[in-house]
């Protein structure tokens, strides 16, 4: 019976070892996309971010005091769902579809778990102090 698959494993003298393995649930889906489809396609929103912890003082000293996590708009790529969406740059995502959005990482699980291409999404975020919601479609990288 299979329960994970190796990702990673760190092995040196002196060092007992130490590996990573991804969960055998995770992996079906993603072995079955390649089987079917000989490659993997993953829902595509067309920006960088960064973490609300990695930002300096001076991009969010406009944010509200209530916005404690979530992440920034710090690129948009032209023609994508978040510029047809209307996303601007300095935006910041703090929910999905009414999940809470606290890392880049966490945006990505959502989208590559819970959303496929053509989706639509509802995408809250705070642009300075106003609170906007925004609806993209998600498209193919």
């Amino acid at each position: 019976e299979v329960i994970g698959i190796n990702s990673l494993k760190i092995s040196e003298n002196g060092v007992e070892g130490l590996g990573f393995a991804i969960p055998s649930n995770d992996v079906i889906p993603i072995v079955t996309e390649l089987i079917e489809n000989g490659k993997i396609t993953r829902p595509y929103l067309g920006v960088s971010l960064a973490s609300m912890e990695e930002l300096p003082q001076y991009y969010i000293q406009n944010v509200p005091e209530a916005v404690k996590s979530g992440v920034m708009v710090t690129s948009i790529e032209a023609g994508s769902a978040a510029a047809n969406g209307g996303l601007k740059q300095q935006d910041i995502i703090v929910e999905i579809d009414g999940t809470k959005i606290n890392t880049a990482a966490a945006l990505r699980k959502y989208l590559y778990t819970d959303k496929k291409i053509g989706d639509k999404v509802k995408v809250k975020v705070y642009r300075g102090t106003e609170e906007k919601t925004v609806t993209l479609i998600l498209q193919k990288p």
